[in-house]
């Protein structure tokens, strides 16, 4: 049968293939392939808790019913006399048609400032005109990601009528027949979904539901945009509607996209969580299951306990039982930084696999570099589409692997940031939101992220809980501010407390939760054993006396500094005063592959399975990249003075093992903090966390800590108000956090409230790279990256580690590219101020001497930095030097001529 439309309707382009192929899709078609995906997406991907909160805001069946005419009505802007002049050139054989049905096309010179009306604007100026209700009219206007704005709004109606002639061509007397265009497939539309007046429509929907809606019609239109899924038509061809349904099955046949994951623990007793991970649950980890599994209904869940006793475990069986319980069809688990997610990666693939033993689900791991990490590489092999773990129903999906579809796999793992730009105003920001609302969440080492950070965690958080969404959050402990604001974030206004004092118990470890409006908490006791760690004050002239003297008999230390600059100097300083003990340097400025090798090295000599031997004599000076994620033991340790909660994670890596034999010095354990002076703080330290939380540390700080139960306590007073609410060190503290969240702000989406619709949702959205992405919501990070390689002077390059040559003016093969995207870091922070001549430079090395790189989509857009023979290079006005021991160390170009 051919398509029910009038002549002209069914004519009206949409598409044209490339290169004038004598391709095309009328409108219509591509409106009802993008209906029958968006039924599809409703209807076998969407997990069923978001179906649910649809269902409850527009009915069970209104749902889909409202979702398929958005869908129908999307590209309505596209059936206006503007935008078929634009394509006309295209379809020169369409054009011809719609003149024989009597439908002239004018020419687009014709048209005055014809880039006002993009098809998206001019689709919701013909819903206005025709009447339709404000969320039909945003989501049209939205489908290409960018909201409307406030000004925008505020002059609609006067732009719509001042380009009246780009919707209706008045001046060429044909605007009675593009308003009999619109109200035929207005009228088809409606009657399709199941409408028989615009008057049944529904009015007053609230924010989350509009997003979902508008991911949904994005998510549908892209898919079926995409030829590979719903191809192209010949020109002599219209189309008719019995091949619609075909299409739309063939289209979702082809994609594969997988189905919610449906856990089936709605409980997990002891027995069960043993068969999951191996062993028992622990004290810690059964007081989450209790509390998960007596709830009624979703909520945040904070879990505060000390290192090393399971809470991933905890947080992963939880995750379980909110799935099967509460209907979510994924879980997202956020952590720190690149390198805790890629360490914790291999824990989770193994645990998804175990989740899709008998059913398909897809998995991403989410980050910046993720495609240069091989346990996720490993599983890129079989369909083009979809790649497959031959062990599992575990895939990748090819379609998941963009950067605005980061969240929309099952499986996500990757650094916080993912969550983060939730709360970032960008284009197509609903992806992210259809992606994250029908998840468990779960957010690893929550106390490790600053004030700006927490504004966008805050905002997250309240759209989980406006969701429904479960949360796990995870940390050593929490200041009572910090645990009360993320609380308060995920209830918004009408929280309440069964268990008084829940803000402020110094209970450890704690397990605070909600059920409802309702706040528990619950201190966990525990049957291990206490410990006791000695603190020992010092400065750094001690710390070479103070390592010979505790590793007379053996083991290994571990010192912790708050810059790269200080664990390159003590590192050196170690190398020659104690030249029988093997010293490791490790920070954030070595290469990627330098880093994975000491990661890797760090874990077998002193991981779980390390032996006496392979830990004696080992010291480890490194930065803040020792606090998180990497399950080591030392022996001794040693850190520069930093704010209370994070010198206790740094103490977790102290005899972290408890089963292990140590030399018998060692036995006890003791922490060495180094001091600046009597009373003075190092300056790096300073500029990182400030004076006043570093002095408040150090004048608490207790000649011995008792753990865990001194945790809670400590981190409260460290944090509580002092006495002298003028003090100018206190002062400063917060109006720092002030600033940071003024700042965040700029750019952060509004926490959902009742009333408020996509209007200015988008406002001064950010765009950029993922890389760019990720520093948008983290403050001050804008250093620069780039690949290091050794320039041998006669056109061809080499890797710091050695092999074969690299031919400069060659675009290298596909893995050789790879390897050279993995010789990549992030310049020290000093560079950010000179950020403009450093770029320029590292631009005009690039085109000139590697431009044939340019053509590898690897290193396409990559700055190189070529260091010579002997490491070092120039950038800038500083001498850089780099080694693969050391890292990159740099000094002004003045101080090296003064030497």
């Amino acid at each position: 049968m051919c398509a029910p439309f009038t002549p002209i309707l069914s004519l009206l382009p949409g598409k044209s293939g490339r290169d004038h192929t004598g391709m095309w899709l009328p409108t219509w078609l591509h409106a009802l392939d993008t209906a029958g995906v968006v039924k599809r997406l409703l209807l076998h991907w969407l997990p069923q808790s978001v179906r649910e909160g649809l269902s409850q805001e527009l009915g069970e069946d209104g749902a889909v019913s409202f979702a398929v005419l958005l869908a129908l009505l999307h590209d309505i802007g596209k059936m206006t006399p503007l935008f078929v002049s634009r394509i006309a050139g295209s379809l020169p054989e369409i054009i011809d048609r719609l003149s024989s049905a009597g439908l002239e096309v004018p020419d687009i010179k014709s048209f005055r400032d014809s880039a006002k009306s993009p098809h998206a604007l001019a689709g919701a100026a013909i819903l206005s005109d025709a009447g339709f209700p404000e969320v039909a009219v945003q989501v049209v206007f939205a489908h290409h990601g960018q909201t409307m704005t406030e000004n925008e709004s505020d002059t609609f109606d006067i732009i719509t009528e001042l380009y009246k002639q780009h919707y209706f061509d008045y001046k060429n007397g044909n605007e009675k027949i593009w308003r009999a265009i619109h109200s035929e497939w207005i009228r088809f539309s409606l009657d399709y979904a199941g409408y028989s007046c615009q008057d049944e429509l529904p009015k007053n929907v609230d924010i989350k539901t509009q997003v979902i809606l508008s991911g949904l019609v994005v998510m549908a239109d892209w898919i079926a945009s995409n030829t590979e899924y719903f191809p192209l038509i010949f020109t002599d061809e219209t189309g008719s509607l019995s091949m619609c349904e075909q299409r739309a099955c063939d289209g979702w046949d082809r994609i594969r996209l997988p189905y919610p994951w449906s856990s089936a623990s709605f409980v997990m007793d002891s027995s069960d969580f043993e068969e999951r991970f191996g062993f028992l649950p622990n004290a810690v980890q059964s007081a989450v299951l209790s509390a998960v599994c007596e709830s009624a209904s979703p909520g945040i869940m904070i879990l505060e306990a000390q290192m090393g006793v399971g809470k991933t475990e905890a947080a992963l069986a939880a995750a379980e039982v909110f799935s099967a319980r509460f209907a979510e069809g994924g879980i997202f688990f956020g952590l720190p930084t690149q390198a805790t997610a890629n360490g914790i990666f291999p824990r989770l693939l193994e645990w998804a696999r175990l989740q899709s033993e008998d059913c398909r689900h897809a998995i991403r791991l989410a980050h910046g570099m993720s495609e240069m990490n091989e346990d996720y590489r490993s599983l890129f092999k079989g369909d083009s589409r979809t790649q497959e773990d031959s062990d599992s129903g575990l895939v990748v999906h090819s379609w998941f692997k963009g950067r605005k579809q980061a969240l929309l796999s099952n499986f996500v793992i990757g650094t916080v940031d993912q969550l983060l730009l939730c709360s970032l105003k960008q284009r197509h920001l609903m992806l992210r939101h259809i992606g994250i609302a029908g998840k468990v969440v779960v957010v690893d080492e929550c106390h490790a992220y600053d004030a700006f950070m927490n504004q966008y965690l805050e905002c997250a958080i309240s759209w989980l809980g406006a969701y429904g969404v479960p949360v796990i959050l995870l940390s050593a402990t929490l200041p009572p501010a910090r645990r009360r604001a993320l609380v308060s974030a995920y209830l918004g206004d009408g929280a309440q407390s069964l268990y008084d004092g829940w803000e402020s118990t110094e209970a450890y470890p704690l397990l605070t939760w909600t059920d409802g409006k309702c706040v528990k908490s619950r201190a966990i006791e525990q049957n291990t054993a206490s410990r006791t760690v000695k603190i020992t004050g010092m400065t750094d002239d001690d710390i070479a006396s103070f390592l010979f003297c505790r590793l007379e008999c053996g083991g290994c230390a571990g010192i912790i500094v708050n810059t790269v600059s200080r664990a390159q100097k003590i590192g050196s300083m170690l190398k020659e005063a104690l030249p029988d003990y093997r010293v490791m340097i490790v920070h954030s400025h070595f290469l990627m592959t330098d880093r994975a090798e000491w990661e890797k090295k760090l874990l077998s000599e002193l991981g779980k399975s390390s032996s006496f031997e392979s830990r004696n004599r080992l010291i480890v000076v490194g930065t803040q990249v020792l606090e998180q994620s990497l399950d080591i033991d030392f022996d001794i340790m040693i850190t520069d003075l930093c704010p209370m909660d994070l010198l206790l994670q740094r103490i977790g890596r102290l005899h972290r093992h408890p089963w292990r034999k140590r030399p018998e010095p060692l036995n006890a354990s003791e922490c060495g903090v180094l001091y600046a002076g009597e009373t003075e703080t190092e300056s790096g330290a300073s500029t990182i966390y400030g004076e006043w939380l570093l002095k408040r540390t150090r004048s608490i700080l207790p000649p011995h800590i008792k753990l865990p139960e001194d945790i809670a306590p400590l981190v409260h007073k460290a944090y509580s108000e002092p006495e002298d609410k003028n003090d100018s060190d206190y002062s400063l503290y917060l109006q720092t956090i002030k600033d940071k969240e003024v700042r965040a702000k700029n750019f952060r989406i509004k926490k959902p409230s009742s009333g408020d619709s996509l209007i200015g949702w988008l406002a001064t959205s950010q765009e950029g790279d993922e890389r760019h992405m990720e520093a948008s919501v983290r403050d001050g990070d804008m250093s620069v990256e780039v690949l290091i390689m050794v320039d041998y002077g006669n056109g061809y390059l080499g890797f710091v580690a050695g092999g074969e040559p690299i031919s400069a003016s060659c675009t290298p093969d596909e893995e050789t590219a790879r390897r050279i995207a993995q010789q990549r870091l992030r310049l020290p922070y000093i560079f950010t101020y000179k950020s403009g001549e450093v770029i320029k430079a590292l631009e005009e090395t690039t085109s000139v001497n590697l431009y044939a790189w340019q053509e590898s989509a690897w290193l396409r857009g990559e700055l190189v930095l070529l260091i010579g023979a002997d490491g070092f290079a120039s950038l800038a006005g500083y001498r850089l030097h780099y080694d693969s021991n050391k890292g990159l160390t740099y000094r002004k170009e003045d101080d090296y001529a003064e030497n």
